[in-house]
């Protein structure tokens, strides 16, 4: 059975085989000696092709063809009872949403992103201690775990309630005045607040493109927005 997986080398662009279990590690080509790992060149080809203007004429008639004669009403019944979805095409959620839930996204935006510059300085004020400056960063890398955790939001919880359960270790543990504690309270302040921000984003776009046939339709007309149809019955 040939486990070999072809790969084209970016140095000669002359194809041949490496096995599968050398795929994503630094290869020799057989012709020029040049050195490359063939997995990261078929991601960058794959993130390249994504550019082109082929791609992007393929990839709208592909979501116009999908969105075809799906009125409002339809989309509605739809998302109630569960049978359709939508995916986001161009931009953020944030763009459909509209009102006072787009006051309250934005005010949870700056908690998780301007609160840590305003509260940690105080307390580091307060303590007299510049070394506790340091929770902003910290807080920073919390929303930079769960923003790369996106699409995994089983170990966005995981590491949320991990953080959760050492801040409250450490609190009673070692106080309030302790590094330990701010660095770690820090980490969870960015990160459930990020986790929280961006399910309200979804949820409150999903409920103005409900609530809002000309949202819905502008949406639509630019595909900016993909239908997935989902099967529910027992199969």
């Amino acid at each position: 059975m040939n486990l070999n997986q072809k790969t084209t080398c970016p140095h000669c662009t002359k194809h041949f085989e490496v096995p599968s279990e050398l795929f994503n590690t630094v290869v020799s080509c057989p012709t020029c000696d040049g050195k490359f790992n063939p997995m990261k060149e078929l991601v960058r080809e794959s993130w390249e092709l994504t550019k082109s203007p082929e791609y992007h004429d393929y990839q709208n008639a592909h979501i116009s063809e999908t969105n075809k004669n799906i009125a409002h009403a339809d989309f509605v019944a739809g998302m109630l009872n569960g049978t359709l979805g939508f995916t986001c095409m161009s931009g953020a959620p944030y763009k459909f949403i509209r009102g006072a839930r787009r006051t309250i996204f934005n005010i949870m935006v700056m908690l998780y992103m301007f609160a840590p510059a305003i509260i940690i300085p105080l307390w580091a004020w307060h303590e007299h201690n510049c070394w506790l400056l340091l929770g902003i960063i910290v807080s920073l890398l919390g929303t930079c775990i769960a923003a790369l955790l996106i699409y995994n939001q089983q170990k966005q919880t995981s590491i949320g309630a991990l953080l959760l359960i050492a801040s409250v270790t450490s609190l009673l543990c070692l106080g309030i005045h302790s590094y330990c504690t701010i660095f770690v309270l820090s980490a969870l302040w960015g990160m459930m607040l990020y986790m929280i921000a961006d399910n309200v984003e979804r949820e409150y776009a999903m409920q103005s493109l409900i609530e809002n046939p000309e949202v819905f339709e502008d949406a639509i007309a630019q595909n900016k927005i993909m239908i997935e149809r989902k099967d529910n019955e027992s199969k």
